[in-house]
């Protein structure tokens, strides 16, 4: 995660909040979580 997390930053213009960047990467794991799931279903 703290690659993504290296990543997001780099890659941003704007600076974030660390507190807005840790929520963002809690919603990029779930997101990929949920997906890992679906096609491990199929």
């Amino acid at each position: 995660m703290s690659e993504a997390r290296t990543r997001v930053i780099a890659s941003l213009q704007s600076k974030l909040v660390l507190s807005d960047l840790d929520e963002l990467a809690k919603i990029v794991n779930v997101a990929a979580r949920r997906q890992w799931l679906e096609a491990s279903r199929a």
